[in-house]
């Protein structure tokens, strides 16, 4: 990317991982060198639409809100420090035994976290004044309509989803860009766009718990698999 242009990304779906993705975004722009210039617009129906911005009150009964994840030393470690720090306060987390692979001695103990507070606190850090004119919220569903009302105001050129991979959002978007589900002898194939990286650290040659976001890999490289991301041009 140019650090001299202005980069527009829309993220559709602000739960755990649109926040996260949008907030380490930042933190990228602002290290490289020059920084780059980034906006990001996330789109979550779920939010309230009074200042500040909070999960509306229905949400408070989702199981899904107070459903605890563990966040293992591999991946915590590595969140820019603004999250470590919304995010790890004392009596927010519990550390848990034992170290693992994915949880080395050297990087900690995994975490305990409730998703209720991985959302409410990258909330309220993405509507910090050091995000401002990074990070724009817009408390409504993303769609068709609301791309392309946005696309009018201010073009963008990027669009993720996570909305928790609805791809009937997807496919009403962008038609035909997200691969496809086809029948074979009687299975669902799904198919998928890929990206493909070198790689410095240790490849992992074990089956991962996330198979359509990840596969197997050569020695030093890796693939990532991206079933709902996708440059849009309209």
């Amino acid at each position: 990317m140019n650090s001299c242009q202005s980069v527009h990304v829309v993220v559709a779906g602000g739960g755990p991982i649109g926040l996260t993705f949008a907030a380490c975004l930042v933190d990228h722009a602002r290290l490289a060198t020059p920084p780059a210039h980034i906006r990001i617009t996330i789109f979550d129906h779920r939010w309230t639409k009074e200042r500040p911005i909070q999960w509306k009150k229905e949400q408070e009964k989702s199981s899904r809100r107070w459903q605890v994840v563990t966040l293992q030393s591999n991946v915590w470690s590595i969140l820019p420090f603004s999250l470590q720090e919304a995010l790890f306060q004392p009596g927010m987390y519990c550390e848990v035994w034992p170290h693992g692979p994915d949880s080395p001695q050297n990087q900690g103990f995994p975490r305990n976290i409730h998703v209720r507070t991985i959302e409410d606190r990258l909330l309220e850090l993405v509507q910090h004044p050091a995000f401002a004119g990074f990070v724009t919220l817009r408390p409504q569903p993303f769609g068709p309509a609301a791309a392309h009302r946005l696309f009018d105001e201010q073009p963008f050129h990027f669009v993720v989803f996570c909305d928790s991979g609805r791809k009937t959002v997807c496919e009403d978007v962008a038609p035909g860009m997200f691969g496809s589900i086809s029948p074979d002898n009687g299975i669902n194939q799904e198919t998928a766009l890929s990206a493909y990286f070198e790689s410095t650290r240790p490849v992992v040659q074990k089956p991962i718990l996330q198979p359509r976001r990840c596969f197997s890999a050569l020695p030093k490289h890796a693939f990532s698999s991206i079933p709902w991301a996708a440059r849009v041009d309209f």
